[in-house]
């Protein structure tokens, strides 16, 4: 009897798990996989097509890059063109020994010259005074304008050596009728090379450059001012002052005077 009821009990007890079991696999069966594939296949298509997208970017860039080198080269070389025949060495030789074209030649590329500096094409400008220097090498103005295209491109050094090769040009000029006039175009060079100096504020450098200067125009406030700036950073208050008193005695009313006089008594004072 025990045994029966026992059994009894035994199948009822499995048939309650059973009964439960199943009610969890139909809650299993009914949860719908397909939106966990679907968003696994739209976050792979996106991957997708981002990388597709940068690709495309890189690819774009790339060349788009080369495509303005070469925008750029075929310019340089249309303007070059515009000036040369097929043997270069031939036509500049026969040009030099015609007075009348080769001055119409070199006054054509002298404006375009300065329209490519305008329009900011300096790569063309800087070629265009190469060639206009095959037919004079000390021109000053083209090597002046050859000197700006470095600084603008930020060839500090080309810049300076162009400048001071300037300098050295019209230090060889002999006419006498053209030395005051000369010594200007000294002084306005050396200054610009000073200025180059002063981005990068290398006082020491601009003192020596200037202290030619000086020696030709002892009175420019431009000179004065930037000679007395190098030598109180420099620390050389011999130098500082007696420049200070050169300034007074060219223009007492420089309102700079002042400015300069504290800073060198600030700087020099003992604590």
């Amino acid at each position: 009897m025990l045994d029966i009821i026992f059994l009894t009990i035994l199948i009822i007890s499995l048939l309650g798990v059973f009964f439960i079991i199943s009610r969890k696999f139909v809650q299993l069966k009914s949860i719908d996989t397909s939106i966990i594939t679907k968003e696994i296949q739209d976050r792979q298509k996106s991957d997708l097509l981002k990388n597709r997208l940068d690709r495309k970017i890189r690819g774009y860039f790339k060349k788009e890059h080369k495509n303005k080198i070469k925008e750029t080269q075929n310019r340089i070389n249309d303007s070059i063109k515009k000036y040369e025949t097929i043997n270069e060495y031939n036509f500049i030789n026969k040009i030099s020994k015609e007075p009348e074209k080769r001055v119409f030649y070199m006054n054509e590329l002298a404006e375009d010259i300065k329209k490519n500096i305008d329009n900011k094409e300096y790569l063309i400008a800087e070629e265009l005074c190469f060639q206009y220097l095959k037919l004079d090498k000390d021109n000053v103005n083209a090597l002046e304008m050859l000197a700006s295209i470095y600084n603008i491109n930020g060839s500090k050094q080309k810049a300076i050596q162009t400048y001071e090769y300037i300098v050295s040009i019209l230090k060889k000029t002999k006419n006498k009728d053209n030395l005051r006039e000369n010594n200007q175009k000294i002084v306005k060079f050396l200054i610009k090379v000073a200025d180059i100096y002063l981005t990068d504020l290398n006082y020491k450098k601009i003192a020596d450059v200037l202290k030619n200067a000086f020696l030709i125009d002892e009175n420019n406030p431009k000179i004065l001012d930037l000679l007395i700036e190098s030598y109180i950073n420099l620390k050389d208050r011999f130098m500082a002052e007696r420049t200070l008193k050169k300034m007074e005695e060219a223009n007492p009313e420089n309102l700079k005077i002042i400015e300069f006089r504290d800073r060198i008594e600030k700087m020099f004072t003992k604590k």
